[in-house]
């Protein structure tokens, strides 16, 4: 009987003992950042929707305007008119003249993020171009309030990470994915009349 006993009182030791290394791992675990940055390594091969977010800023002036841009032709570029809320790959455009200077440096930026990028620790790839931008992972910040990282390089977001859903509105048929977000800018632009302006081009990509 007390060698049962002394057993018992071993395996409530035990289990007082191990305890606090189970409840901190469970707590890791939890915590292990849901939004950590290498979850969100990766390819990102489908844009969310056909066309760019586009906004022109002319300097020392009030005057922007803002587009969602499909492509660039010689004296234009073209853009959605009437978009399928309900379907984001529905979409009737339109063709719009614009500054032929502005309109080339529009295409650059267009080719350079094209349709697949991947995220590296220290860089995203942009397929399609062929190129990189690298940033300092150290930069990386992760907002839990808004539950989304955000990638910096020279103190300006370029990329910010984040789940989407694709039916937000029912928890039973919702499929999560991961999405990152794009914006990249090119100021001092010097259109054909010599005012100068900047040029800020989003899109989202989907794993």
């Amino acid at each position: 009987m007390n060698k049962i006993r002394r057993v018992f009182i071993a395996l409530i030791c035990l289990c007082i003992i191990t305890l606090p290394v189970i409840l901190v791992a469970c707590n890791n675990d939890n915590t292990e950042d849901f939004y950590s940055e290498s979850k969100f390594y990766g390819e990102y091969n489908t844009p969310e929707k056909k066309y760019f977010d586009v906004t022109f800023i002319k300097k020392d002036s009030n005057e922007s305007s803002y587009w969602k841009i499909v492509g660039v032709k010689a004296i234009s570029f073209v853009y959605v008119h009437l978009e399928d809320k309900n379907n984001p790959q529905n979409i009737e455009c339109k063709e719009q003249n614009f500054d032929t200077a502005l309109l080339t440096e529009l295409d650059s930026l267009l080719s350079f993020m094209g349709n697949q990028i991947q995220l590296y620790k220290d860089n995203i790839f942009f397929k399609n171009s062929r190129q990189h931008i690298y940033f300092n992972p150290k930069d990386m910040e992760i907002d839990n309030d808004w539950q989304y990282i955000k990638i910096f390089k020279d103190n300006y977001e370029i990329a910010s990470c984040r789940y989407g859903y694709d039916n937000p509105y029912s928890i039973i048929n919702s499929t999560s994915y991961k999405k990152i977000s794009i914006n990249l800018i090119k100021k001092d632009i010097r259109a054909t009349d010599g005012s100068e302006w900047s040029i800020y081009v989003g899109r989202e990509y989907r794993s």
